[in-house]
């Protein structure tokens, strides 16, 4: 029941802060827990609330578990807007604050479940996994329907503080180079912020790298022995990672699936492997015994499944025989291991030093 509604506005002072605790959270008015919310998502409701409240936001993803986790944390995160989800089964009503959407859910050709959002003109449209985007692509079909791709006829203004601006378009990704002929450039105005890994590292905001080259001393992994291939990587992991929460990039299905079987054989580590396809439950149930610190499975295999998207502070090894000519790929794969664990909490700390201390 609602009895009264009463408009604030937004000209009204605020101050913005965050405390230092391990989980970021502090009790706020009327005993309701909240926390620092991390990532540019996060923050765009509070930079750009003119945008965001006034004409919406649409978040778009292509991995089901970017979606979700993304979905999540920002209604933890804003539990005063209304947030809609678009994906599978999931459906919009189209007029949410914040929508996440599936770019497959509303980008393939031939099906109207996008036409819902023909009269929404977005303030802000979130493009997560960014470097995907190319002109004529899915991705590039949705963001035209939204006004923010390639097709320059489809643009649209906004107005915001009475002045018509284009709305804000923002592209999200940790490995903006392609490998092939397309550019980013008919989507962006300008790079608004970057960080390499090397930057990471040494501002503390990513974890420090020791890597080990295994030596294939006998040649073993141009043989056509296959199990002599597994023998040697079983060798490398007996060496180098017992102990490690280890994620491992194999060279196929067919190894990632027997070195999963031969560490647990080995006893090892309890290893379990994924791939496209292994049953959604039993994926999920796989991800979180992973993702849990205490969770009994401590080496997952796949075969460039885990490469993008894939968010799990708990790794603290990676073993990499996936072999690739792709630089951002090779980047993908290693970062999946230099998330600080969130108890790490280095968004409380001042200065890169006492960021790679903790």
């Amino acid at each position: 029941l609602i009895n009264e509604v009463e408009e604030l506005g937004y000209g009204e002072e605020t101050v913005c802060f965050e405390v230092d605790s391990p989980h970021s959270t502090y009790v706020a008015e009327n005993y309701k827990v909240t926390h620092n919310s991390s990532g540019v998502m996060m923050h765009l409701p509070m930079r750009f609330p003119h945008h965001v409240l006034d004409h919406g936001m649409i978040f778009l993803a292509h991995r089901r578990k970017i979606l979700m986790q993304a979905y999540n944390d920002f209604k933890e995160a804003y539990p005063n807007l209304w947030v809609g989800l678009e994906m599978g089964e999931r459906e919009a009503t189209g007029m949410e604050d914040v929508i996440f959407a599936s770019v497959e859910s509303l980008g393939r050709e031939y099906q109207m479940r996008i036409t819902k959002y023909r009269d929404r003109k977005f303030g802000v449209v979130v493009a997560d996994e960014g470097h995907h985007v190319k002109p004529e692509g899915t991705w590039d079909r949705v963001l035209n329907f939204f006004g923010v791709g390639s097709d320059e006829d489809r643009h649209y203004n906004i107005e915001v503080h009475g002045s018509e601006v284009k709305p804000l378009s923002v592209f999200l990704t940790a490995t903006p180079t392609r490998n092939d002929d397309h550019t980013l450039a008919p989507f962006l105005d300008a790079v608004a912020a970057e960080m390499s890994i090397t930057d990471g590292i040494e501002g503390g905001w990513l974890t420090d790298i020791k890597a080990h080259r295994a030596h294939d001393l006998g040649n073993v992994m141009q043989s056509d022995d296959d199990q002599a291939t597994i023998d040697f990587l079983v060798q490398t992991y007996r060496k180098y990672l017992q102990g490690e929460r280890t994620l491992i990039f194999a060279g196929s299905v067919d190894e990632s699936q027997r070195l999963s079987h031969n560490l647990r054989d080995h006893d090892l580590a309890n290893a379990a492997h994924v791939d496209a396809e292994t049953p959604k439950d039993e994926r999920r149930r796989i991800y979180q015994s992973f993702e849990d610190p205490s969770g009994e499975i401590d080496a997952l295999a796949n075969r460039l499944v885990l490469t993008e998207g894939y968010d799990n502070p708990s790794i603290t090894a990676i073993l990499d025989n996936a072999e690739t000519e792709s630089k951002p790929l090779h980047i993908q794969k290693l970062g999946r291991g230099l998330r600080p664990h969130p108890t790490a909490n280095v968004d409380a700390c001042d200065t890169a030093e006492e960021r790679t201390e903790a």
